[in-house]
């Protein structure tokens, strides 16, 4: 679906509008899938007798995008099996067992996070007759059984096979690819169909498949666009992480050739490829020489496509931007900074990093609950690398500098509520880096939009896209009118003169999406405003 197919003239009414408009409003015009008029109750009698839409006093806000996931995987864990609250390996075991139906071809499970557990989980834990494959919270490895080990015998030969069924590296990508092999049209259209309308129900109207030959494959990224043609799902821009696979990614339509471009793997599989060691030993894993960094966004510049890539140990992000820095020089800040690059992650970031990312519009497209999950005191962070985790994911300090900053989920690997995002962004284990809840929602909604050069939406003003959210709030946040310092990097904050409204008071519990429009057109058929 795109913007012209939307033909709908509607009316809401008695409405909470999260507007910079003054004085606030409470009622709003949409025509051809744009907001026409924004004004109050008393100025309705001149539009005679257009559908109109009573509001009940909710919340309407411009709507989520989610700027990292990936869409087939998180459906196959919604309609899989999930593994997520997994206390122990035997727990995992019995689970799979539990799950089990006997005509299954494959069984695809995710989640597990070994952190915590008395012991790492190895094949003799997945015993059964067909072939699984159990991918662990990050996605960075996995275990795997005989079973599925027999379908690919290669699989030993490869770096990251240690002879236990736990796989990372060029292991853990067969596993991964003859697995999901096994899957039938019907189970991939289901876990997709499944995926995009669990993104709609939380409020989402768009997102970035990270899409690629590692990750998914050129069919999956074609069929994940396309259902986002349809009205009562996200729109999906696909990115393809291909090294040098920029023809491949014209060829699908993406908007980058990049993203899950992988120069390192994650600290929770111990795969991030870092300069200090890990407790335990080893640096991780760079996939992408600094090289081949530097020649990839060469190709970028004479594509005219932007590129990302998934960098989280400092090693790997250093070879990313001095790849970004050398191709400055060569060609100029303004063509690098015209394509809008990304760092996906970008967890190990250094404050010279963020003003280079500001300076070059590079956008660092984080993902806030990896810190919520993993970063507190004898955390897996803490685990894997100590003290170290006290600098990772300065969410304040990226935008302090004044970089472009993304929200995304990573889902499957984490939920994609993006309230849950906010929340992490804004209770950070170190306080010092977390970010105001009105800074946090413009990094979930309208940063999306502006980095890829879009200010139309992310904004309820006249003239904008309309695409937002109505939401039933529990409570509402005070405001006090005080100015933190991660809110003097915007140009409107709590001051009450900036115009807008309060936002929701996330202690007291997450907002519910009552009904999101993409583009003017409902998305969810059993709530307020499902217009026919």
């Amino acid at each position: 679906m795109n913007r012209k197919d939307s033909s709908t003239t509607f009316l809401l009414t008695n409405a909470r509008i999260y507007t910079k408009m003054l004085p606030t409003p409470n009622s709003l015009l949409v025509v051809d899938g744009r907001i026409a008029w924004v004004g109050n109750g008393d100025q309705l009698d001149q539009f005679g007798d257009v559908v109109r839409i009573d509001c009940q006093g909710n919340w309407l806000a411009p709507a989520f995008a989610d700027a990292h996931v990936h869409v087939t995987n998180t459906g196959l864990e919604l309609t899989g099996l999930n593994l997520k609250n997994c206390s122990s390996a035997d727990e995992m075991s019995a689970k799979l067992l539990a799950f089990l139906e006997s005509d299954a071809s494959v069984v695809i499970g995710h989640g597990w996070d070994d952190s915590p557990w008395s012991r790492q989980p190895n094949s003799n834990d997945l015993e059964i007759s067909i072939p699984a494959y159990l991918s662990r919270v990050d996605v960075h490895s996995a275990v795997i059984n005989n079973a599925l080990i027999a379908r690919c015998p290669e699989i030993t030969t490869l770096a990251g096979w240690d002879g236990t069924g736990r796989v990372t590296q060029d292991a853990h990508a067969l596993a991964r690819k003859t697995a999901f092999a096994l899957l039938t049209d019907a189970d991939r259209d289901l876990a997709r169909r499944t995926a995009l309308s669990e993104f709609a129900r939380q409020g989402i109207v768009a997102v970035d498949e990270m899409a690629g030959p590692i990750v998914s494959s050129e069919h999956d990224a074609l069929a994940v666009r396309d259902l986002g043609d349809e009205k009562v799902f996200p729109e999906v821009f696909v990115w393809w992480g291909e090294l040098f696979g920029y023809e491949t990614a014209q060829r699908l339509g993406a908007v980058g050739c990049g993203g899950d471009l992988f120069v390192d793997g994650s600290l929770g599989s111990k795969t991030a490829c870092i300069t200090e060691e890990y407790i335990g030993g080893g640096h991780g894993v760079q996939y992408i020489s600094a090289e081949d960094v530097a020649h990839h966004i060469e190709l970028a510049m004479s594509f005219q496509m932007p590129t990302g890539f998934h960098a989280i140990g400092d090693l790997a992000i250093e070879s990313v931007f001095q790849g970004f820095i050398g191709c400055a020089t060569r060609h100029g800040a303004d063509a690098l900074r015209r394509l809008s690059h990304r760092v996906e992650h970008a967890e190990m970031t250094t404050l010279p990093q963020f003003a280079t990312a500001s300076s070059l519009n590079i956008g660092l497209s984080v993902q806030p609950q990896f810190d919520a999950l993993w970063s507190g005191h004898e955390g897996m962070y803490d685990q894997r690398i100590g003290n170290r985790r006290t600098t990772m994911n300065n969410f304040a300090a990226m935008a302090q500098a004044g970089a472009p900053v993304l929200f995304g989920s990573d889902a499957p690997v984490t939920s994609s509520n993006p309230w849950l995002s906010i929340v992490a962004a804004t209770n950070t284990h170190q306080p010092e880096h977390s970010q105001s809840l009105r800074l946090a929602f413009a990094n979930h909604t309208r940063s999306f939009w502006r980095h890829r050069g879009l200010n139309d939406v992310g904004l309820i003003e006249v003239g904008n896209v309309a695409s937002f959210a109505l939401w039933q709030v529990p409570v509402f946040e005070e405001n006090h009118g005080g100015v933190s310092q991660a809110e003097q990097t915007m140009k409107w904050s709590l001051d009450p003169r900036s115009g807008f409204t309060a936002l929701p008071n996330l202690h007291e519990g997450l907002p519910q999406a009552l009904q999101v429009w993409k583009y003017g057109m409902p998305m969810l058929r059993h709530t307020i405003g499902s217009l026919v």
